[in-house]
């Protein structure tokens, strides 16, 4: 089930089934006081953006935000908490490739005034963006809110039997609650492991008391604990948290409205087999109408 998954936070050379991009605007200069971007609708957040900021040393720094660009203070690779790589330019001509986990984000394409027109590939959903638009968009006019949202659809330009994908049949992931299992705390009570997984390809973890809590708390922009991205290949799944110097790494199949995993928690040297996670949407939750699917630990 190769998926285009929209969370991440701004992810991924082009393919080889990508058509060459327009020629740039001669000379338009990259520019560094401000950031290059897109947006797209996501049905759970409303716009999110798709963001890239260069620096004169040759780093560029990709992610994602929620809502509205951010200022400089945010956008700023001494406090970045997502992913810095290198890019190059010749003559009007941009490259740079971003590692996030065992995935790839790359860009490739040209500078014109004012806006990048890129060719765009996401390892992580098979998608490719051809010529692409990315507006440009400095600190002032941000502070501002003086630009333009420049939404796009998320939906690959290239055609699904060119990228291999196969229409989806079987159980798909959900984005619209949290699957988790339960356990019993001899001074706690009951306590669920939570998994949050968002279309953009990042997934959060974590631990609640006594009962799941509502979106809101189970939000990427507020939550406090692990996030990573996840690697979906037909009706596998898998994701690996970094926890200090431990791993948490859960890895198996999706089945309909819940996961079997096999997880392994560095921590406690725990592995357990096919354990059973099942899903509860945001509205089950609100209205207190799920399992507590309690397991031994």
């Amino acid at each position: 089930m190769k998926r285009i998954l929209t969370i991440v936070l701004c992810m991924m050379l082009l393919c080889g089934t990508a058509a060459a991009v327009s020629a740039g605007t001669p000379g338009a200069q990259l520019r560094y006081d401000g950031v290059y971007y897109f947006g797209y609708m996501d049905d759970m957040l409303g716009i999110r953006y798709c963001v890239l900021r260069f620096y004169e040393d040759g780093r560029v720094l990709s992610g994602w935000t929620t809502g509205k660009l951010e200022n400089e203070q945010v956008f700023s690779i001494d406090s970045w908490q997502g992913t810095i790589t290198d890019y190059t330019v010749e003559g009007d001509q941009l490259a740079c490739e971003f590692h996030i986990d065992s995935n790839i984000a790359t860009y490739e394409g040209t500078i014109e005034e004012d806006r990048l027109v890129l060719d765009i590939f996401y390892s992580f959903s098979k998608a490719t963006y051809i010529a692409r638009g990315m507006l440009f968009a400095s600190f002032d006019d941000i502070a501002a809110g003086d630009y333009p949202q420049n939404l796009y659809s998320l939906e690959s330009d290239v055609p699904k039997e060119e990228t291999g994908k196969t229409e989806l049949t079987g159980p798909q992931l959900r984005y619209d609650g949290v699957y988790y299992f339960a356990y019993m705390d001899d001074m706690l009570g009951i306590r669920y492991c939570v998994l949050r997984f968002y279309k953009d390809g990042r997934v959060l973890s974590g631990w609640t008391t006594g009962k799941l809590e509502s979106e809101e708390v189970f939000s990427i922009d507020s939550w406090q604990g692990s996030i990573t991205g996840f690697t979906e290949d037909e009706d596998r799944i898998a994701c690996v948290f970094q926890i200090g110097d431990n791993v948490a790494t859960y890895e198996g199949t999706i089945g309909e409205n819940k996961l079997i995993l096999d997880i392994y928690y560095s921590f406690s040297k725990a592995n357990y087999k096919d354990r059973e996670m099942l899903f509860a949407s945001f509205d089950d939750i609100a209205g207190g109408e799920y399992p507590q699917n309690i397991q031994e630990l």
